[in-house]
């Protein structure tokens, strides 16, 4: 599976503009992905982040690909549909942030200047936040913890370590 969402997109266009799952192999696919058994709940999530940004319009600076979020979804290998749904409000915090600076280099005036970095600043500072969080369910916090304290008679101790 890891090498086919690489290769194989599970979504693509109608005729109509509009994206579709390519078959139904897609559905469960999709829940394994955002780390749960349902595919509804999945759809949903997908659906959520998908409106969250710009649609295909003429006004939009960005189109998003369904492809792009099943790749990274892909790359993370959530374990649990908490992993999942930290990774995706991550993606979407880094998208935010590349919005945001977009709209930066335009600025001419101080305050808008100021407005601006501002965002970028408590959106970075949100995502390592999220990316802390991601690490420590994954047991990667570099943390360590008193698994079992064994105290013998005479007051010896046996410290078994825990990480």
């Amino acid at each position: 599976m890891k090498n086919a969402l690489a290769t194989y997109p599970i979504f693509e266009r109608t005729d109509e503009n509009q994206w579709k799952l390519a078959n139904d192999d897609g559905i469960p696919m999709l829940a394994t992905l955002f780390g749960t058994t349902s595919p509804a709940l999945a759809m949903h999530w997908l659906h959520q982040y998908m409106n969250t940004f710009p649609s295909a319009s003429k006004n939009a600076s960005i189109e998003l690909d369904p492809n792009m979020l099943v790749q990274y979804l892909h790359d993370i290998q959530a374990q649990s549909s908490t992993e999942a749904l930290l990774a995706l409000n991550m993606l979407m915090l880094q998208e935010q942030t590349f919005m945001m600076s977009g709209r930066l280099k335009d600025q001419n005036y101080h305050s808008g200047f100021k407005v601006f970095t501002n965002c970028i600043l408590k959106l970075s500072g949100a995502f390592a936040k999220q990316a802390e969080a991601l690490a420590k369910l994954r047991g990667k916090s570099g943390n360590t913890f008193l698994q079992q304290v064994n105290v013998n008679d005479g007051g010896q101790a046996v410290v078994t370590q825990g990480t």
